[in-house]
């Protein structure tokens, strides 16, 4: 019998994980590689990554591959050493395309087979692969497993070691058609074979899946029909153990994409038969930092199999073509062009203020929006900001345009595409007037320059200044700068930055404005309105925590009528009448019934509140959106946010775009 093991379970955050970096990982592969010493077997072992383990030819980056790896591997020892059994033992791997999870199943083999362990073993395993896309009928598969039965039974001590490649596919346009074929065997061992029962009950089955990530995705598909009627629950229910392979857009990425590269630039200089090749530096780290790699391992198997070698340097000018890089390559599941909408710009919008004289508070804060917007930009996403370009508002621009500045050109053989990519952040400045305008445009290429960001710098990074004029002729002359005018010219490039973007990030404010309850507010309403997904971390204070924003919808967890300070009515006896003047102009077509004065939003807010039915779904759950706005960890808030976008918006490949246009619909 098989000894008890725990039962499978969904995936539990990771109590350990190796810190990504980039100059780890350039040391990784960042060599010259001479196809001589290659060819002699030097120069081909695995390097060492400080405080990781490896397991074969696999690094173990994370606590649970480490936890996953070594589960299988005793089960795998001990199943063998028991004397007689009653069924196989059955395993899954799943993971993305092009995650390796062939590769895994390999090693684990050998690694076993070979002793490679602190439980040395004189087990033999005859491997056999078969791929259920290339079987067309329960038939043909009985065939195989008992082809395998007896070329294992041909010598002793052998055992089948069988391994089921998209065992998960459809069958006859069934989906997970074969899931119910494999049910009799997985349990007792046996299977019919031309009106006969034949047992097979001393066997490691491999299952690896194409339809899921992770063996948690693949038992949460038990809420479907389709998978039901499959049997997919009996199936799940008959697994023993399972291992997760993470991808190279999975973290730490980049040391895996190092590793992958190394491999994939030694074979491709082995191809080639004589040279010494060393690879750009820069083109090494863009390779490193590439938003995703649309086929997982695969992708970066492609570029270097299809880059020419030539000379001793492998550099920008001897990859593929960018139509095929594209094939590759994109910049994120949080893109544009997987983010389907009816807006010409697709963005995230930020919300927030350096909270002034709390120096604390400020360095906080700002480690949060860079520790945010560094994800969001690896992640594909653009970024926009409706605050100004002069101080303190700049403060905030500022740390987003120098985070820019230290990323890698993106991954592209044309240099115009290098150093003109599309915007990664836009800066939405203020506009009165075209005067006004000009001067703003000017402070901000001059505070641009002070950093020494030279127009070309800006382009590369991308960094672009909307400059837009938001009041007409007739309310410049009647209104001038007053009260009004800074009011319809804010409200107006708010909505300029919350109708360009798809969802919003929102952390601190003001407490209080110029009479009108603070800026975030009314941005956060004009997202609601728009049904645009929004995100609160309430707990870095200010205008966003429970006293204001928080409280009204409902994050913070307190239940309360009571009306937040921050969101009472302050407006001056001058300003009354001045907002009843505006009014109409805070009510632009179609949402004509955006609320106005202070009493107006916070009614707004609570009917939006979290839980009812205008909380727009942010892909959170209730309690997830507590634990965000609750949290005051950078790292924390990223997560959760990431994965609410990923949830609502992201894709995995080119060929589920049109998935992605139906959740957007839907939402």
């Amino acid at each position: 019998m098989i000894a008890p093991i725990a039962p499978i379970q969904a995936d539990e955050t990771m109590p350990w994980e190796k810190p990504d970096s980039c100059d780890e990982a350039l040391r990784l592969v960042d060599l010259a590689y001479d196809a001589q010493a290659l060819l002699r077997g030097e120069g081909i072992d695995l390097p060492r990554i400080e405080g990781c383990e490896s397991f074969g030819g696999l690094y173990m980056l994370t606590e649970i591959e480490k936890q996953q790896l070594e589960t299988m591997r005793d089960l795998i020892i001990r199943y063998i050493g028991q004397r007689s059994h009653d069924h196989p033992l059955c395993l899954a791997v799943f993971g993305p395309p092009g995650s390796g999870k062939s590769f895994a199943v390999k090693e684990m083999q050998r690694v076993i087979q070979k002793g490679e362990t602190e439980r040395r073993s004189n087990i033999k395993l005859s491997r056999t692969t078969i791929n259920l896309t290339q079987v067309s009928s329960p038939a043909e598969l009985t065939a195989a497993l008992v082809a395998t039965r007896e070329a294992a039974a041909r010598e002793e001590g052998t055992v089948p070691f069988i391994f089921f490649d998209e065992f998960d596919a459809a069958h006859n346009g069934v989906s997970y058609g074969w899931l119910s074929s494999f049910l009799a065997p997985m349990h007792d061992g046996e299977f019919l074979y031309r009106a006969l029962n034949v047992k097979l009950q001393k066997a490691v089955y491999v299952f690896a899946g194409g339809t899921a990530s992770t063996m948690s995705e693949f038992a949460s598909l038990g809420s479907k029909p389709d998978f039901r009627r499959a049997k997919g629950p009996d199936f799940v229910s008959r697994l023993h153990a399972f291992l997760d392979v993470p991808g190279p857009n999975q973290n730490p990425r980049m040391l895996r994409r190092a590793l992958i590269l190394r491999s994939e630039l030694m074979k491709r200089v082995v191809r080639q038969g004589a040279g010494r090749f060393r690879i750009n530096r820069q083109l090494l780290k863009a390779f490193l930092e590439a938003g995703r790699y649309l086929h997982g391992a695969r992708s970066i198997a492609a570029l270097v199999e299809l880059a020419e070698l030539k000379g001793e340097e492998l550099s920008w000018d001897l990859l593929p073509d960018d139509l095929v890089i594209r094939m590759q390559v994109d910049r994120g599941p949080l893109d544009a062009k997987p983010i389907r909408d009816t807006m010409a710009l697709k963005t995230i919008a930020l919300s927030g203020f350096d909270p002034g004289e709390d120096e604390e508070a400020s360095e906080e804060i700002n480690n949060c929006w860079r520790t945010v917007a560094k994800e969001l930009w690896t992640e594909g996403a653009t970024l926009a900001y409706a605050g100004g370009m002069r101080r303190p508002g700049f403060d905030l621009v500022q740390l987003l345009i120098d985070e820019l500045s230290q990323r890698s050109p993106e991954l592209n053989k044309n240099e115009r595409l290098r150093e003109e990519p599309k915007a990664r952040f836009l800066a939405f400045v203020h506009g009165f007037s075209p005067e006004l305008l000009r001067k703003e445009v000017d402070e901000a290429d001059k505070i641009l320059a002070e950093r020494d960001i030279a127009e070309r710098d800006k382009k590369r990074m991308g960094v672009e200044v909307v400059a837009e004029v938001y009041l007409d002729d007739e309310e410049q002359r009647r209104w001038g700068e007053d009260w009004r005018a800074r009011t319809v010219e804010r409200f107006r490039r708010r909505l300029a930055v919350s109708e360009a973007s798809v969802a919003r990030f929102v952390i601190g404010g003001h407490l209080s404005g110029a009479g009108r309850p603070s800026g975030i507010i009314e941005e956060a309403i004009q997202s609601l309105a728009l049904k645009r997904p929004i995100y609160l971390a309430g707990g870095f204070g200010r205008a966003t925590a429970t006293y204001a924003l928080g409280v009204v919808l409902g994050l913070s967890g307190i239940r309360t009528v009571a009306i937040p300070e921050s969101l009472r009515n302050r407006l001056t006896d001058e300003q009354r009448p001045w907002l009843e003047e505006i009014a109409d102009q805070l009510r632009p077509p179609p949402l004509t019934s955006l609320p106005v004065s202070p009493e107006e939003q916070l009614s707004f807010l609570r009917k939006y509140a979290l839980g009812g039915p205008l909380w727009p779904n942010n892909g959170l759950t209730l309690e997830e959106n507590r634990e965000l706005f609750r949290s005051n960890k950078p790292e924390d808030v990223k997560k959760l946010i990431i994965s609410g976008l990923k949830r609502v918006f992201s894709v995995t490949s080119p060929a589920d775009e049109d998935h992605a246009e139906k959740v957007v619909k839907k939402d």
